[in-house]
């Protein structure tokens, strides 16, 4: 069994929902807002067929305010979709929507904040 590739899932499921871009890593060099990027930033495995992904979402937007009220947007989003997925069973939030400064782009605001996502793995071949 292998963790899934929770930065395509996540984005695959969002995208639909919501009226920005959602990208996994990596960021591209010129982009833009409004746009979401998940990053899988590690986790752990808890059985052999379950998996608990770290994931970072960054949200940019053309000002703070559309950046947080698209975050906002997100979670609440995120929320649902542990009811809704068949490969999400479970989301818990370590942090809610803060300002969070990309050094490599000052001049576009991020809102930012982290999640815990459980998922069952699949299995090698598919």
């Amino acid at each position: 069994m292998k963790p899934l590739d929770i930065e395509n899932i996540l984005r695959e499921e969002v995208s639909p929902l919501v009226a920005f871009r959602c990208i996994a890593p990596p960021l591209p060099v010129d982009f833009t807002a409004p746009l979401c990027m998940f990053a899988r930033v590690g986790g752990s495995s808890s059985s052999l067929v379950v998996d608990t992904h770290n994931v970072m979402c960054h949200v940019y937007g053309r000002t703070w305010a559309q950046a947080t009220d698209n975050a906002n947007i997100l979670v609440g989003i995120l929320k649902e979709l542990q009811f809704s997925s068949p490969r999400i069973s479970r989301i818990d939030f370590q942090t809610l929507p803060y300002n969070n400064l990309d050094p490599r782009h000052v001049e576009q605001p991020r809102v930012s904040f982290t999640a815990q996502i459980t998922a069952r793995s699949e299995r090698k071949d598919g």
